[in-house]
This record gives structure tokens, C-alpha cells and sequence, in this order.
């Protein structure tokens, strides 16, 4: 890093987080055939003295505490339903709430989506083989110009398939090809003092893989 000035411990003091989370669990299973289970949390944060990082006139960077909190709340939902033993569905949400208080103006946190859904359905013959889809969806996030980014789907699959002590896979992910590239430019002009777009997704394009497991 540079142009960082150092600590000056007169200025800047440990932060100070308080939390609390709880959760609840449920099961049940639905005409013999199908195995429910849900996780449900909820939890809060609460961040005093936060360190944050300053510019001067000069165009140097220093840290110093805030003299307001960063807080956040939320919640985040896990299910998994399974059917026969076969086929798996697992379902995660998670909703975040955060401000910093010491802001003025817009107090949400930059680069902080407030809603995040995961989703993967993997069908598995124990042994034998096993293919999964999964998808991921993304919230609008705001950058520290204050601007809003669009929400993103991205996707990706992978299939295993055993032979005795042998397995063969392969891996894709973010199929969809979601870039940042493909919304804006990262880099920008002039060429020989370029300056960057804070990165809020992928910076590369789709993503295969292939290999061979062996087991001992």
C-alpha cells in the first residue's frame, strides 16, 4: 500500500464489536419420502471506535476512529429438503441491514449487498455418480460515490462420476459469465495514471475445470 501514514495511537484506539445471534432448527419429514430441515438466524452487531480510513490535501491516507457506531442486523435462512435420498435441495438467504451512524448522508456500507439467495440442487447415486446446479443472486451494492450497482445472477454445475478407486469430475462456474467488464470499464484513462472502479463482482469470464480423483 502506499501513501499510508502510520498509526498515531493517540488518534487511533482498539475497536470494540458487541453481538448477539440466535438461532432456531426444525425438522420433519413429509409422506415418508421427503426429509425436511430449516435453520433460521438472526443475529446484531455493534462496532464502537471504528478504524476508518481518511484522505488528506495532500492525497495521503491516515486511519481514525469514528465517533459514532457501525451497526448491522440481519438474518440468515438455511433449508435443505431431500427427496428419497436422491435428490437435494439446499436454499439459503441472508439479509443484511448495516449503517454507519458517522456517515452523513447515505449511512449504508459500501460494497455490502443487503440480500444474498444461494440455491443448489444435486442429484447422487452414492458411489456411483452425482450432478449438481447451483445459482447465486446478488443484491444492488453502493459504492462510495453513493451509486447503486445492478443485482447479478450467476450460475454453475459440476458432475462426478466413480469408478472403483477412481473418480472423474468436472467443475464450471459462473456460466452466465457475469463480469464487471461487461457493465463498465475497471480501468480507466489516462493510460499512464490510470485510476480503478472499486470491484463489486467477478473480474474474470466463465471457469472450467476437469480432474481425477484417486482414493487410497
Amino acid at each position: 500500500f502506499q501513501n499510508i501514514s502510520p498509526l498515531d495511537f493517540s488518534k487511533v484506539s482498539p475497536e470494540k464489536s458487541y453481538g448477539l445471534n440466535a438461532d432456531v432448527n426444525y425438522k420433519a419429514t413429509i409422506f415418508d419420502e421427503v426429509n425436511f430441515s430449516i435453520n433460521q438466524l438472526f443475529f446484531y452487531t455493534k462496532i464502537t471506535n471504528a478504524t476508518v480510513l481518511q484522505q488528506n490535501l495532500l492525497g495521503n491516507y491516515y486511519f481514525l476512529n469514528t465517533n459514532k457506531p457501525v451497526t448491522s442486523f440481519g438474518l440468515e435462512t438455511n433449508a435443505k429438503i431431500i427427496y428419497k435420498d436422491d435428490f437435494k435441495l439446499f436454499i439459503g438467504y441472508t439479509f443484511t441491514h448495516a449503517k454507519a451512524d458517522y456517515l452523513s448522508g447515505n449511512q449504508f456500507l459500501p460494497l455490502l449487498p443487503k440480500s444474498k439467495l444461494n440455491l443448489a440442487l444435486v442429484y447422487e447415486k452414492e458411489q456411483d455418480f452425482k450432478i449438481g446446479l447451483e445459482a447465486y443472486l446478488t443484491d444492488n451494492q453502493y459504492l462510495t460515490n453513493g451509486n447503486t450497482t445492478p443485482s447479478f445472477w450467476e450460475m454453475g454445475m459440476m458432475a462426478e462420476k466413480t469408478l472403483g478407486k477412481f473418480a472423474i469430475f468436472i467443475n464450471a462456474e459462473n456460466m452466465t459469465d457475469v463480469r464487471q467488464s461487461r457493465y463498465k470499464t475497471v480501468v480507466n484513462p489516462p493510460r499512464n495514471n490510470p485510476n480503478f472502479d472499486e470491484i463489486w463482482t467477478h473480474t474474470e469470464g466463465r471457469n472450467f475445470n476437469a480432474g481425477l480423483k484417486l482414493k487410497l
